[in-house]
């Protein structure tokens, strides 16, 4: 039976953890337990902070009943396990990670969120005969979206669907990243939850102590945020070629897929050469953000909702971006009124920008009343309210 008043949240990684203590403290002092539970009979390998506590499946379990409210932030397979065993009585929040939405939903599939390039360089690494196999039965499925949208929303094995079902049928309220994303939740099983946006990390935070300054920055290009093959990098980098841009090229590949980093270093050389920056090793943010500041373009070729904290800092930098037309970052970006260009209009013989400050004071306005501080505070709040009465 729930006792305790604190919020437990179960948490997703070491990367963002930080952000939602710093922000649910912020709201609520003292007032949550922060866990992670255990993957698969090994605790996690990265360094987590005093803060996060790390459980069992049994002891996430015992948790759970101990707690009035609880936030899952994400439905990774464990979360999903422990999010299934809440009672009726709790209230129960799940703020999407955009990975666990989209999972086994044709919203992120291969065939939806890959392009031709990138898509047949992630298929040359797995089986011939399976390969081989799911070309020929995804061809079929495009021609009967129906068929394919149902078959992507079914994917997931038999035996983990009425987990998820369970799953869904316990929760109370439902947060994505983006609002865009929202409409992939009526497609899910026993999902009656009220929507609730809120978000994780503010402005200042993603930008840190370049927050309310104006750097100038250099004549660099930035594509990609990682070495992903939904960066859709190998299919990019060609059309960035034919620009006969002048400036160094810096890609990002310092986490992501083991293949396509290999497949990054194999080509991006032969089309850049010297002009080159491929950044292998994880560098302190402070870095990180002087080495975005010596470029001022930024391409983000990505369909599906990722590299979010990417994009706030390069708009809020200044830089000049352009995302992927067909892609739910550009969607928003146009609802929210930020000022961001198509890919499609990096073409040769276009005039590259040199910088706008009027372009970046209106990008830093609208940020602000998106992803201020105050604003997410606020939002988070809102949410802490509904879990205390």
């Amino acid at each position: 039976m729930a006792e305790q008043k604190q919020i437990l949240h179960f948490c997703r990684d070491s990367v963002f953890h930080r952000i939602i203590i710093d922000l649910y403290e912020a709201v609520a002092p003292g007032q949550n337990r922060y866990v992670l539970v255990k993957e698969k009979d090994a605790y996690v390998s990265f360094k987590l902070e005093p803060e996060m506590e790390k459980l069992t499946k049994t002891e996430a379990k015992e948790a759970l009943a101990k707690h009035e409210a609880v936030i899952f932030h994400s439905l990774s397979e464990n979360n999903l396990w422990v999010a299934a065993q809440a009672s009726l009585g709790q209230k129960v929040v799940w703020c999407s990670w955009g990975s666990d939405l989209g999972a086994n939903h044709i919203y992120c599939s291969d065939e939806t969120i890959l392009e031709p390039k990138s898509y047949q360089a992630n298929q040359q690494n797995r089986s011939v005969l399976l390969r081989t196999v799911k070309i020929t039965l995804y061809k079929l499925l495009h021609q009967f979206p129906a068929l394919q949208a149902a078959y992507f929303n079914r994917r997931i094995a038999k035996d983990k669907q009425p987990l998820r079902e369970q799953a869904f049928s316990k929760i109370d309220y439902v947060s994505t990243i983006l609002p865009p994303e929202r409409e992939i939740l009526s497609s899910l099983p026993n999902l009656n939850a009220d929507y609730q946006w809120v978000n994780y990390g503010a402005v200042d935070m993603f930008v840190g102590d370049f927050y309310k300054k104006d750097i100038p920055l250099g004549q660099g290009m930035f594509v990609g945020h990682a070495a992903f093959f939904t960066c859709n990098h190998l299919d990019i980098l060609p059309q960035i070629k034919a620009l006969n841009y002048p400036h160094p090229i810096f890609i990002p590949m310092a986490y992501g897929n083991k293949y396509c980093k290999a497949a990054l270093a194999e080509e991006a050389p032969k089309l850049f050469g010297q002009q080159l920056i491929l950044q292998k090793e994880v560098l302190p943010k402070a870095d990180y953000l002087k080495q975005l500041l010596a470029c001022n373009i930024a391409v983000l070729n990505t369909k599906r909702q990722e590299a979010l904290g990417t994009l706030i800092t390069v708009l809020y930098l200044g830089m000049h971006t352009y995302l992927h037309p067909e892609g739910v970052l550009y969607k928003f970006c146009l609802e929210q009124g930020l000022k961001v260009h198509s890919t499609q209009t990096l073409k040769k013989g276009m005039d590259f920008p040199v910088g706008n400050a009027k372009e970046m004071e209106h990008n830093r306005g609208q940020l602000e009343k998106i992803y201020g501080r105050e604003v997410v505070l606020s939002r988070i709040g809102n949410l802490v309210k509904k879990l205390q009465h």
